[in-house]
Order: C-alpha cells, then sequence, then structure tokens
C-alpha cells in the first residue's frame, strides 16, 4: 500500500513539474514513468491480493503489515470458515497440528463420531474375548484414494473373527503426530496392539523449508506440524502452525537460514518489499527460482527419536500392549541406538522390515507393485488386500499381550482367541 502511495506522490509532482517547466520537454518522459510505475504498483498489489486469495502466499510474509494482515485473515478463515474440498475432511488440532474430523464425509471418505476412518464406533475398554488392534501412521495406513471397504484395516478386520482394527491413520503424518496422536487418543481405548509404519522422526516432523518454498501455499495441513527438541534431557514439543511464519525470527530460523540464505541479502530486500510492490514482485520471482534449488538435507533427530520412543514403549507396556513396527528399511539400517532400545524391549516390540516382507509377497504372486498403487501412487483394493493379509499372517504368529489378555491365532475357529482368559 504504501508503494501505491509514494508512486502516487511521485506522478502528482511530475505532473505539477510539467506545468511549470513547459519547456523542459525531459520532464514528460518522467511523467510517464512515474504513471508506469504507479499503475505497475497497482498490479502487483492486485496480484498479491489475488495470491493470498489463493493461498499462495509465503513469499509475501513480512514485508507489509496489510499484506500480513490479510495473509491472516486468510488463514483463520481457513481455519475456521466454511470449508470447501478435500479440507472438510479435516480439522485443525492443538496438540496434533491437524486431525481427522468427526462425522465427516469427503468424496470416498467417511469418518466416524471418534474421528477414525470407520463405519462405526469402538467401545472405549475393548471385549475380554476382542483382539483390538490400532493403526497409527500416514497414508498407508489412512489408505489415501479409497473407498472405506478397499483399506486394509477394514479388510483386516473382517477377514478373521475376535480382531477389531482401529484405524487411526492421517495422511501426511510422521513419526512425530502419530505418536502424539496414540498418547492423547490412542491408548485410551487399550489396543493390544499399537501399529505404527514410522519409527525415526524425519521432514514430516517439523517444518519442512523444500515443501514451503516450491508450493508456498500456507494452507494445506502438510504446514501444521509438531516440533520435537530435548532440554535438559526431556522431550519437549510444540505444535507449529503458519501462524508462526509471520514472526520474522522464526520464518530466517525455520526457513530461510536452513536454505542457506543470505540474512544481509534478505534484509535488503524485505526493506525494498515495504516501500515498494514492484520490489516485492521482483523479490517473489527470485526467490521461487533461487530456493527450490538449495534443497535441505534433513539433519539427523537420533536423539529426540531415541527419547520420544522410549515414551512411546513406557507407555504402551504400562497398558500392557505390544508394540509393532512395519517400517520400509532393514532393522540393520537403523541408527545403533534405535536398534538397541528396541532389542532391549523385545518383550514388548516387534519390527517387521515392511519393504521386504511386502515386497516377497507380491513375488510369491506375481504381481509387479505398480500395478497395485492406484492414482494417488497408495495401494489399491488388490494392493490392500495383500497388504491386509501380511500382517494377518504377522499377527497369527505368536501370541500377543500380557495378563489377562493375551491372544493368539485360533485355525479351528478362524479366528483369536484369549489364551489367558480360558486357561483352565
Amino acid at each position: 500500500m504504501l508503494g501505491i502511495l509514494i508512486s502516487f506522490l511521485a506522478v502528482c509532482f511530475a505532473f505539477a513539474c510539467v506545468r511549470k517547466f513547459k519547456k523542459q520537454k525531459w520532464l514528460i518522459g518522467v511523467f510517464f514513468v512515474a504513471l508506469n510505475l504507479f499503475l505497475l504498483e497497482i498490479v502487483c498489489y492486485g496480484y498479491f491480493i489475488y495470491l493470498i486469495s489463493a493461498g499462495k502466499s509465503f513469499y509475501l510474509m513480512g514485508e507489509q503489515h496489510f499484506l500480513d494482515e490479510l495473509i491472516r485473515r486468510s488463514l483463520i478463515q481457513r481455519l475456521h470458515g466454511p470449508k470447501d474440498g478435500e479440507a472438510k475432511f479435516y480439522q485443525m488440532d492443538d496438540k496434533l497440528g491437524y486431525t481427522v474430523g468427526k462425522n465427516k464425509k469427503y468424496v470416498q471418505y467417511v469418518s466416524s463420531s471418534q474421528g477414525l476412518r470407520a463405519d462405526h464406533v469402538y467401545a472405549k475398554k475393548p471385549s475380554p474375548n476382542v483382539f483390538r488392534v490400532a493403526a497409527f501412521g500416514d497414508s498407508f495406513v489412512f489408505c489415501d484414494g479409497e473407498y472405506l471397504p478397499s483399506t486394509w484395516p477394514y479388510m483386516l478386520e473382517k477377514s478373521t473373527k475376535n480382531l477389531e482394527v482401529m484405524n487411526f491413520g492421517v495422511s501426511g503424518y510422521g513419526l512425530g503426530q502419530a505418536y502424539m496422536r496414540y498418547m492423547t487418543q490412542g491408548k485410551d481405548f487399550d489396543p493390544d496392539v499399537v501399529f505404527f509404519n514410522y519409527v525415526v522422526l524425519a521432514n514430516r516432523d517439523g517444518v519442512d523449508p523444500n515443501e514451503l518454498v516450491t508450493r508456498e501455499s500456507l494452507r494445506t495441513s502438510t504446514s501444521y506440524r509438531i516440533h520435537y527438541w530435548l532440554e535438559n534431557g526431556k522431550l519437549k514439543s510444540k505444535v507449529f502452525s503458519p501462524f508462526d511464519l509471520l514472526d520474522a525470527a522464526n520464518r530466517w530460523k525455520d526457513v530461510y537460514a536452513p536454505l542457506g540464505v543470505d540474512r544481509d541479502a534478505l534484509r535488503r530486500w524485505e526493506t525494498a518489499g515495504r516501500y515498494s510492490n514492484l520490489a516485492l514482485f521482483l523479490k517473489r520471482v527470485v526467490f521461487r527460482y533461487e530456493l527450490p534449488k538449495r534443497r535441505v538435507h534433513w539433519k539427523s533427530q537420533e536423539k529426540e527419536t531415541l527419547a520420544l520412543l522410549k515414551n512411546l514403549i513406557k507407555t504402551v507396556k504400562r497398558h500392557q500392549a505390544t508394540l509393532l513396527f512395519f517400517y520400509e528399511k532393514p532393522y540393520r539400517a537403523l541408527p545403533l541406538s534405535i536398534q538397541k532400545l528396541l532389542l532391549q524391549n523385545m518383550d514388548s516390540v516387534m519390527y517387521v522390515d515392511s519393504n521386504k516382507v511386502l515386497k516377497s509377497q507380491f513375488a510369491r504372486l506375481g504381481i509387479p507393485r505398480d500395478k497395485l498403487l492406484n492414482v494417488t501412487r497408495h495401494y489399491n483394493a488388490i494392493g490392500n488386500k495383500i497388504y491386509a493379509q501380511t500382517i494377518a499372517m504377522i499377527l497369527a504368529g505368536r501370541l500377543w499381550g500380557k495378563g489377562n489378555r493375551v491372544f493368539g491365532f485360533d485355525p479351528k475357529i478362524g479366528g483369536f482367541v484369549n489364551v489367558a482368559r480360558n486357561k483352565p
């Protein structure tokens, strides 16, 4: 807005000079240059308002107070106003960043009143004779692109007697948000097996500068994350949202510094952007072209992962459950400290290399993996059926649980039985 005012005053001054010094023909050229700059300032500002309304506003943050206010209002409208498209299915959460909404429906997605991908409500406590599995993870647990009957948790639950499989998966989640969903919601349902398809903190946990500068959108669910860090040896967390990026210090720390942007150069661009819409437009063009080339190599969060896993294992043990990691890397590819932790807790933790197991299943059936993916590059109905059969095979291979809830698979009835309860 200030750029429009300055350029308008420049036009007025140039016009006054033309009228006063009529013999100075070069002043006419100055007037037309000032007029064109004034028009460019207006056009650029109109373009910025369009970008903000479309959600592509990252590069406009911090330069002008009025634009920042428009961005803030746009985000508030996105959070609390009427939602459209897939956004209807999700809701913001002060502990999880975002999660599946309750009683929501979007195309093929349906959620229950408990915020799960399900068509019915689960009892708060499982029946003594029902083996309960709670699955946490990303879109491969949620099963993107498929109707509920074609998801592997649904298929698994329907395929076997005395088995419940609760789908806590949320698209875009990493270990951090999946862990927090278990700690705040999942553990209260007392599952016998807690399933995770992540075992390390990665770029999905915290701000991903690569994604922000490439997509430039602050409205996507992936802009809402949880930060984890260690403080005096204890794991701390904080929910991050795009509102945090309205603070210059956070923008620098979380996005520009990891991308290697020169701070003095950034300040010069920001100063110019405050006084000129044209300068802000040029900054956006340069940054959109230049910054996506600077990929951030995600630094290891081994210590934070270790602290998180210790908390997770401790909670699972307290609830007399078993933790099943179904992760796409070989066990020996994990950091040594994490290998050691899992090994020390073998009584309560099982690790499966999902990539290896699924590949062997696909090879056995003679089906290439690409033939088992849908348009969203997630497993289709056939792929999810194989996934469900694989998990069923793992579950049927041993006893699960502790105390008065120890379940094993009985082929005679084609389902699970509580062997502790049925002991004479």
